[in-house]
């Protein structure tokens, strides 16, 4: 409805009051055109009927009527006065709207605004809540203190070079060959063998020999690849699994410091399997020598050794050997000198049962041996691992074996060392076994065998009563101190601990660290140690009895985590980390393996 009152009313009135008022002028203009006589003239101010004398006065007529006729004509007169001034003409038309105006130019960008100060410190985040047994155990990590509890585990755990996501191991967790079997994972013993300075090639399951092999786009097979080993030069094995056997034969050997290295692109991701023979292995004639293995997977091979390595100067890092027909890693030819078998992890080998107690976890011979920071466990038909020779003319000696972790060989001793001939006990060597916890007892043959440090229990298969064993046929002689059992040792010595509670974390679940009121913490003999410690960090001197250092392990963090996984059924994920002044087990759920 329009409006009928108010401002906006009265200035459209008074618009229309002008339109009608120039209408009716323009009507008085045409009818005085058209007909000058007898028209009824409207005063246009007034907009109303004049009286008779007001037209008359109007027009300039007289009052007294219309003249007659005109006289004669008379003399001229006087000019007449000037005539009034006519009326003003009517207003004109507005004039239509000048045009749009051409856009002005743009204007500049004004300058940025300063950056604003920085807001206040937020408050301290709270420590993540307990897990429950459907819940989501998060916040590993919180303000030093440990979430615990059970739970599907979603966050990400992240130790140099491996990373744990959502509720599986990625590829360089878990090599999967080994489903069923329980395992344990070195996290900061990372594949980071390289050779600075020297050329990497890739390989893989799809690689083409008439690719670059200088990038994971361009690998090339396995065996050009390892036809390309020499010195400062690192073969790459991207993931998957690779049929065995492998053989390493008629290389170019590397060097002193400057080794060929085959590795896996990530720890374990790389697998060997299922060979009817051997799993990885170097040629006999002529030796390989000078060569790094990094990172890889042996398993299910099962006609004879996970890994054979009859040369010198070989390293073994980081593998992960399972289920070989015989030696999980064999170095027992007279030419194993100087080797390194490191930071690996050593399960379920000696699968064959054609030569019961012959088939071992490692079986290392010759001199100027290393064998450090390895788990050898529940292998099957013999020791975790043998030093032992019987080859004439080799010599045991000078082999140092440290910080290693065995249990579960139930079958035999967990470790035998021998200092001599197997066949006749010649070729006497002196060799040391120090720093290491054994579960099953220890066996000492020949030679000299030099004992400190160590955690040895009673082999209740073997040998109930002796925790460390000689036999009368083959005697040793043990020079033995600062070592922890539960029965005197028939070598004892000074610093001896007899107990029968070792401290451990949890053995069910085959975690042998040391609690905090373990009797093996400040009983060691300092001197006697590797220069590093179980997890690869240097050291000078130790502290305390068997294969971890306390201290090593209360330094942990989530950067530096050792995970165990201990039950095949439900897969528990154990991260033991240091909480306060207390050593605690997070254990968190995983999904079975893939």
């Amino acid at each position: 409805m329009e409006p009928t009152s108010g401002p906006g009313v009265v200035a459209v009135d008074h618009l229309m009051n002008m339109r009608i008022s120039i209408s009716v002028i323009a009507l008085f203009l045409t009818c005085l055109a058209a007909s000058p006589q007898n028209v009824s003239y409207y005063n246009m101010q007034l907009l109303s009927k004049p009286s008779a004398a007001a037209d008359r006065a109007f027009l300039g007529i007289p009052t007294n009527g219309i003249p007659g006729p005109a006289g004669a004509a008379g003399v001229a007169g006087p000019a007449g006065p000037a005539g009034a001034t006519g009326l003003a003409g009517p207003s004109g038309t507005n004039g239509a709207a000048g045009a749009t105006g051409a856009a002005g130019p743009t204007g500049t960008n004004g300058a940025a605004g300063a950056t604003g100060a920085a807001g206040p410190t937020g408050p301290s985040g709270t420590n993540g809540t307990n897990g429950s047994n459907s819940g989501v155990a998060t916040n590993v990590v919180s303000g030093g203190n440990v979430v615990s509890g059970n739970g599907t585990f979603t966050g990400t755990v992240t130790a140099v070079s491996f990373t744990l996501t959502n509720t599986a191991f990625n590829g360089s967790m878990d090599p999967g060959p080994d489903t069923g079997s329980d395992y344990w994972s070195i996290l900061n013993s990372s594949t980071s063998t390289t050779n600075g300075g020297g050329t990497n090639y890739y390989v893989s399951l799809t690689g083409a020999t008439n690719n670059t092999g200088l990038s994971t786009n361009s690998p090339w097979t396995l065996s050009k690849g390892i036809s390309y080993l020499g010195p400062d030069v690192t073969v790459i094995m991207m993931p998957g699994s690779y049929t065995g056997p492998v053989t390493i034969y008629n290389i170019t050997n590397g060097t002193a410091g400057h080794p060929a290295t085959i590795k896996s692109l990530t720890k374990w991701s790389a697998r060997i399997i299922n060979s009817s023979s051997y799993g990885i292995a170097t040629g006999f004639d002529p030796p390989v020598s000078h060569l790094v293995i990094d990172g890889l997977c042996v398993s299910n091979n099962l006609g004879s050794d996970g890994i054979a390595i009859p040369g010198h100067d070989i390293t073994v890092r980081n593998c992960w050997v399972s289920k070989s027909g015989e030696q999980g890693i064999n170095s027992s030819n007279p030419r194993c000198s100087n080797n390194i078998i490191e930071y690996n992890l050593i399960e379920n080998n000696g699968v064959n049962t054609n030569s019961p107690g012959h088939y071992h976890g490692m079986y290392v011979g010759s001199q100027n041996n290393i064998i450090r920071g390895n788990v050898s466990r529940n292998n099957n038909m013999g020791y975790g691992l043998i030093l032992y020779t019987g080859y004439a003319g080799d010599w045991l000696n000078n082999n140092q074996i440290y910080n290693n972790l065995f249990y579960g060989n139930t079958n035999n001793y967990d470790v035998a060392v021998w200092g001599g001939n197997g066949n006749d006990g010649s070729n006497i060597g002196t060799n040391y076994f120090y720093g290491n916890t054994a579960i099953n007892g220890v066996l000492c043959c020949y030679g000299t065998a030099h004992l400190t440090n160590n955690i040895i229990w009673t082999n209740i298969f073997q040998s109930p009563t002796e925790p460390l064993h000689t036999f009368s046929f083959a005697p040793a002689t043990m020079i033995a101190g600062n070592n922890l059992s539960s029965l005197a040792l028939v070598a004892s010595g000074t610093g001896d601990v007899v107990t029968n509670y070792a401290g451990f974390v949890n053995t069910n679940s085959g975690i042998y660290w040391l609690k905090g009121d373990s009797p093996a913490r400040g009983k060691a003999l300092a001197s006697a140690c590797g220069p590093v410690d179980f997890f690869g960090n240097a050291q000078t001197s130790v502290a305390d009895i068997g294969a971890f250092q306390y201290a090593s392990i209360s330094g942990l963090s989530a950067m530096s985590v050792v995970i165990f996984v201990d039950n095949a059924a439900t897969n528990q994920l154990y991260l033991i980390i240091r909480s306060g002044a207390t050593l605690v087990t997070n254990r968190v759920q995983l999904l079975p393996y893939p």
